[in-house]
């Protein structure tokens, strides 16, 4: 006999798709959030049964049912909802609030109740992620908890990098085709995905006097994961645009042959490589606010002014945020004390085969922008291509043209 799982909300009521159909034993569930709190940037829903394995991750929406059929077993939840920005339309941004809890599903007796209280002081936890990064506001001794930064880089080989602070260089030839990112958090059933459930605004490449190739830090504030929680995250990595559209532009709004992109798993969040991927931790660098994407009046950083993130203590406006940015609500910051934050770089591997392949052969060249990310050529055809009009381009040989 099969079970529906009724997960019932105070304040919100969230539907998922029910997909397992294994026997198991009906099991209530409540979600308490603060009243004035607005997950406008997203919500997930995680179980894994601890006794055989089986996984799930969902979005859950506002005011609508939910049921889902459950297995028995001991069963891990996470929970993670964000405030986002409602006129932005961002998600999985602002001050998360998050709640973990176990259930024993077994078939004698009487299901257990479970009760989730979100707040962001739960994500203060090893369950959501190895690393948090603290926040106390000008006006309050109050503690607020972000889930780390994240960076990306591109190489073409990872052998030779083996630290965050290890580039591939330009000069070198080793620089990777990337220039833009996107951070997926998929719906999945025991792996298996249905669907993206958020994404991150679109983050691109940026590069030093040296030529070094690592990302802006996405603006997101999510969950890295840990051994248990299967937040399946991914990762797309852009080929020729700046601007996560599949299109090659070497500048913002030109256009050109569609180069694709490459989607990197991460079943278990980012803090775990992937396959092709090497993941790096830093937390002896110090940071801005504004990198944290908390806007101050003043990107230098100066120790005048102040700084307020959007929906920080759901929506209670500071009096010394009045008059910063148009529609900033929330705790005050000193933006002038810079603070050593932990990063994570995720450094990412594209090959030869993975640039040389399928329709980037056919195109005027496989990759690249010419500019800061050499034009890559994989065929002759490609080769001969060069002309007068790449007179100041640079250019990458990815194979043997004989």
């Amino acid at each position: 006999m099969k079970n529906i799982v009724f997960l019932t909300f105070i304040a919100f009521s969230f539907l998922m798709s029910s997909c397992a159909r294994k026997p198991g034993k009906k099991l209530d569930m409540s979600f308490v959030l603060g009243a004035s709190f607005d997950s406008a940037g997203g919500a997930m829903l995680y179980g894994k049964n601890l006794s055989n394995g089986e996984e799930f991750g969902d979005s859950v929406t506002i005011e609508a049912p939910f049921e889902k059929y459950l297995s028995f077993g001991q069963w891990k939840f996470w929970v993670v909802a964000w405030p986002g920005d409602p006129a932005a339309g961002t998600q999985m941004t602002g001050l998360a609030r998050c709640d973990f809890k176990m259930a024993d599903l077994q078939p004698a007796g009487n299901a257990p109740e479970v009760v989730f209280n979100l707040s962001n002081a739960n994500c203060d936890s090893n369950e959501f992620s190895p690393a948090r990064n603290n926040f106390t506001g000008a006006s309050s001794t109050k503690t607020y908890n972000m889930f780390p930064l994240v960076d990306f880089r591109t190489c073409q080989n990872l052998a030779d990098t083996n630290s965050y602070s290890e580039n591939c260089l330009k000069i070198d030839g080793e620089l990777g085709p990337f220039l833009s990112y996107k951070i997926i958090l998929e719906k999945h059933e025991n792996g298996a995905p249905f669907g993206p459930a958020y994404e991150s605004p679109c983050f691109k490449s940026v590069f030093t006097g040296a030529q070094q190739d690592i990302s802006e830090f996405a603006q997101t504030n999510i969950p890295l994961g840990s051994p248990d929680f299967p937040v399946r995250t991914v990762v797309r990595a852009y080929y020729g645009s700046i601007d996560c559209d599949q299109t090659n532009d070497g500048f913002e709004g030109s256009m050109g042959p569609a180069l694709g992109f490459k989607e990197i798993i991460f079943p278990r969040g980012l803090h775990q490589p992937a396959p092709g991927t090497k993941v790096f931790v830093d937390n002896t660098i110090s940071y801005c606010p504004v990198d944290y994407g908390i806007s101050p009046t003043d990107a230098t950083c100066s120790t005048s002014v102040q700084a307020c993130e959007g929906d920080l203590i759901d929506g209670v406006l500071s009096s010394s945020c009045a008059g910063l940015a148009a529609g900033a609500t929330g705790v005050s910051f000193d933006a002038g004390v810079y603070k050593a934050y932990t990063t994570f770089r995720i450094a990412t591997e594209a090959t030869v085969n993975d640039i040389c392949q399928g329709f980037r052969i056919s195109e005027t060249f496989a990759a690249g922008n010419g500019l800061d990310k050499p034009y890559m050529i994989c065929t002759p055809t490609q080769f001969n291509n060069i002309s007068d009009t790449y007179l100041s381009s640079d250019f990458y040989l990815m194979a043997d043209l004989n």
